[in-house]
């Protein structure tokens, strides 16, 4: 295993060992929510980010769906943004009416 490879199991396998992260219950701050935006368009995967962020996948997929998702999704184009943030369209029409938001 490459030295890349191991050091990303080893920061995988640390942030699964507590299933409380670091930074659960805190605000995303602005940078954070900026520097999700980048590892978002470069295709990181959402573990990666939640690894970066001492978040869960969980937590990460709900900044996506709320800073980069609401404010471009419409009827005409929810599949296509659902496909292309690989998140579920139930999911994100879960959050967004939970949220009394409609698409």
């Amino acid at each position: 295993m490459d030295h890349k490879k191991l050091s990303k199991f080893i920061s995988y396998t640390k942030v699964r060992e507590n299933t409380i992260k670091k930074n659960t219950g805190t605000r995303w701050s602005k940078y954070e929510l900026n520097q999700l935006k980048r590892e978002v368009e470069n295709k990181e995967s959402y573990e990666d980010i939640a690894i970066k962020h001492n978040r869960t996948e969980e937590a990460v997929r709900i900044q996506v769906i709320k800073h980069i998702i609401k404010p471009i999704i419409t009827k005409e184009n929810k599949q296509e943004i659902a496909s292309k943030y690989n998140i579920i369209l139930n999911g994100i029409e879960f959050y967004i009416n939970k949220n009394k938001e409609v698409i």
